[in-house]
């Protein structure tokens, strides 16, 4: 009888298992996939150093809810300070120049490609 036991309930459990398994690593799978398509149009605009809109950040907010949490707070916490910094490191008159001089001008540029790099680092593709 405890033959019989193991001839049959071991390969039916590790059949179970097994499937159990594969059918996770299938989830995260699909998971990483939509992770990785939520955030290829900011990580787009990253590179070409656009614009990002708050409506960019809301959109990978819905499509990937806690996941996005990172993401949104490096945007309102350390992205969003740092480009008004730059606005008003780089204010132009009503003319359409520059009203700053040129090395705050450099210094804001520099902080630009610094935000712009910290939040690329935050979109990282798994």
């Amino acid at each position: 009888m405890a033959n019989f036991i193991d001839v049959m309930f071991f390969p039916l459990g590790t059949l179970f298992l097994g499937g159990y398994v594969g059918y996770q690593f299938r989830i995260l799978t699909d998971r990483r996939k939509e992770f990785n398509e939520a955030l290829i149009p900011l990580r787009d605009a990253l590179v070409k150093s656009e614009a990002i809109s708050e409506t960019m950040i809301a959109d990978i907010e819905v499509k990937l809810g806690k996941r996005a949490k990172v993401i949104k707070d490096t945007y309102e916490h350390e992205f969003l300070p740092t480009m008004s910094q730059v606005d008003q490191m780089q204010k132009l008159d009503g003319w359409g120049r520059p009203s700053t001089d040129k090395d705050e001008r450099e210094k804001g540029e520099a902080l630009k490609k610094e935000a712009y790099a910290n939040m690329l680092a935050k979109c990282e593709l798994k």
